[in-house]
């Protein structure tokens, strides 16, 4: 095992297989931990599937490294135990199928509304933990990525359709999904569905949820925070309820909410069944 950097020697072929782009000499090996940091600010850009199958240690990507890494069509692909992500660079990283809790602490901006500052994609991850940045999960259309749990407390990502996500939870910042979600717990921030997006068990304890999807919610439990059905979105709740502190807003021309349950004595609860 030995702790490897990305110094790009040169500064323009940006080749992951170079060994002289490694310091020290020599392309990462099994079990070998990978840093960019900063000053060492190449690109990576050519190779980029020169470490694929090689069992990596930890990869990270620090604060201060602005290299881009990957591109648009094609991704950086590596395997690795631990993944830490803070770079300013726009990355396109495909995590293979490493079964690990790729926690990201900042990314490059969005230039645009529908971009990114970091893609990435992976098989197998058993979490993707978000503080800060512009993540997309599958944010191309055409790729797939499965992550067990989604935890975010700040930043923005985004779940494309081909994610298989079991869990979403919203602490801060936003999620937005246009895959279906087994469970979504949003405590605080803004969890915003689209497409066809479909919900088993929604619980809003602090959060906005935003729903502009066409897929059902099978049971939604709010009970502070505000779910808003946008008008003219058709799609069934199955059942609703909506406890003392909660609110929640639908057109009743295009929901159907079959069971609706308000819960608390005397106490007054929002419900605007309004065409919006």
């Amino acid at each position: 095992m030995a702790d490897k950097y990305w110094n790009g020697n040169t500064g323009t072929d940006g080749d992951v297989t170079d060994a002289t782009n490694w310091t020290p000499s020599g392309v990462p090996t099994a079990s070998d931990n990978v840093r960019l940091v900063a000053g060492f600010n190449t690109a990576m850009s050519s190779n980029l599937a020169g470490l694929s199958g090689v069992s990596l240690g930890d990869f990270i990507v620090e604060e201060g490294y602005t290299g881009t890494i990957g591109t648009s069509t094609a991704d950086l692909e590596i395997t690795c135990t631990s993944f830490e992500f803070e770079g300013s660079g726009k990355a396109y990283i495909d995590l293979e199928a490493s079964n690990i809790t790729a926690t990201i602490h900042g990314s490059a901006a969005s230039t645009s509304v529908g971009t990114f500052g970091l893609y990435l994609i992976g098989s197998n991850l058993a979490a993707l933990v978000v503080s800060s940045g512009s993540v997309a999960l599958a944010g191309f259309m055409g790729t797939t990525a499965t992550a067990a749990a989604v935890r975010v407390s700040g930043g923005t990502v985004t779940l494309g359709a081909g994610c298989t996500v079991t869990t979403v939870t919203t602490y801060g910042g936003t999620i937005n999904t246009r895959a279906n979600i087994t469970t979504a717990n949003g405590y605080g921030g803004t969890l915003r569905t689209g497409e066809q997006a479909a919900i088993t068990t929604l619980l809003v304890d602090g959060a906005s949820v935003d729903d502009r999807a066409t897929g059902t919610i099978t049971t939604a439990t709010v009970n502070s925070g505000y779910l808003a059905v946008k008008a003219g979105t058709s799609k069934t709740i199955s059942t609703l309820n909506i406890n003392a502190g909660g609110g929640a807003s639908w057109d009743p021309n295009s929901v159907t909410v079959s069971s609706l349950v308000v819960g608390g004595d005397n106490v007054p609860i929002k419900i605007n069944s309004s065409k919006g």
